[in-house]
């Protein structure tokens, strides 16, 4: 009887803590996720609206544009659609087909950001 209930009560409040030690990991973990990131958004990226090169994200949103204008025995080749002088592609091939598959995805959503040539240093508010 008044042992079982005990034992029951005991059993209770650490189930209780138990989850609310998992809540609190749980929050903790969004709220520095959501600092960190705030955090990272306040600068940006290096070589930003710095020309010729431009930057890192330069160099991602160039290796789209290659990716998804020239066939893939091209992507690794110098050539006057592809200067490897420019922020030539230099990851391994896994990496070149995973830029055309975000590129694919710029090219439906934002076209400008992957287009030959044309986007060479592109920097706007939506990308």
């Amino acid at each position: 009887g008044n042992r079982t209930l005990r034992q029951t009560d005991r059993l209770a409040r650490q189930v209780n803590v138990g989850v609310y030690m998992r809540s609190t990991a749980t929050t903790t973990t969004i709220a520095a996720a959501v600092l960190l990131r705030a955090c990272v958004s306040l600068h940006g990226y290096s070589g930003e609206g710095v020309p010729p090169m431009y930057g890192d994200f330069e160099a991602q949103r160039h290796w789209m544009e290659v990716t998804v204008n020239l066939p893939a025995e091209r992507w690794y080749v110098h050539g006057p659609d592809n200067d490897l002088q420019y922020w030539g592609l230099d990851y391994p091939p896994l990496s070149a087909h995973f830029s055309w598959a975000v590129g694919r995805l710029a090219q439906a959503w934002h076209p400008q950001l992957v287009a030959l040539h044309a986007s060479r240093g592109h920097e706007s508010a939506e990308t």
